[in-house]
């Protein structure tokens, strides 16, 4: 026979006030637990995130300067260039160039702008050269470019230049002229051939001009290109 037990209202009302406790334990662990399941995906996420941008910033610190550069503007970058995208190796490359332009009066004493190729070219003499009248290489493999001197003055171009005390300060925009000297070959109509054309010049090893045509849809669409900050001292 199977024995009864009787509660007294107080006993009764402590039992259901314990099982609604346990109740709001449980749900409680339980909305926990889907925080911190919810804080571990996101971790996830943000791993997966920093692990694919490691990825590129390891793919694309491989590549020369001007290549990084260009990768930059594609991306629509807004904020300045500055020393932190050079290596010390690049650093010391544009530190040669500034003083070279310096002691050759290419450099105003109130400033200037400098044409960088020129500066290349002359510190290049037997070397490898910039010849704009190439359209199709500028004169040599852009794939094999070895000179620091080269790869800077093509990410570079002509750019602003004064010196400050003991530093050479340079402040330009990164952009392309083509569009803003021939906007009737970048109408939306001639979008699709354009990039073709531009698509089969950069797989032939013509960088210059595919890449300048990508480049200019992006002038089109609005994009000003990003400014450059540098200080040499």
């Amino acid at each position: 026979m199977k024995k009864v037990i009787t509660l007294t209202e107080s006993q009764l009302k402590q039992v259901v006030e314990k099982i609604i406790e346990e109740q709001s334990i449980t749900q409680k662990v339980g909305r926990i637990g889907k925080s911190i399941s919810k804080v571990a995906h996101n971790l996830d996420n943000e791993y997966e995130k920093l692990k694919q941008k490691a990825k590129t910033m390891v793919l694309k610190s491989a590549l020369p300067l001007h290549l990084r550069s260009f990768m930059d503007f594609i991306s629509l970058r807004k904020i300045p260039m500055s020393n932190n995208d050079f290596t010390k190796q690049e650093i010391e490359a544009l530190r040669q160039m500034l003083v070279f332009a310096e002691k050759k009066g290419i450099l105003k004493k109130n400033g200037g702008n400098i044409d960088f190729s020129n500066v290349s070219n002359l510190l290049n003499k037997g070397g490898e050269q910039i010849d704009f009248s190439d359209k199709k290489s500028l004169g040599f493999n852009q794939a094999s470019i070895s000179s620091d001197f080269v790869k800077i003055a093509m990410t570079l171009g002509n750019a602003f230049v004064k010196k400050s005390g003991t530093k050479y300060i340079i402040n330009d925009l990164y952009d392309f002229n083509n569009f803003i000297n021939h906007p009737e070959k970048y109408t939306l109509l001639k979008v699709p051939q354009t990039v073709l054309d531009s698509l089969m010049k950069i797989g032939t090893g013509n960088y210059v001009q595919g890449v300048e045509q990508l480049a200019s849809y992006y002038q089109k669409l609005g994009y000003p290109g990003y400014p450059v900050h540098l200080e040499v001292a």
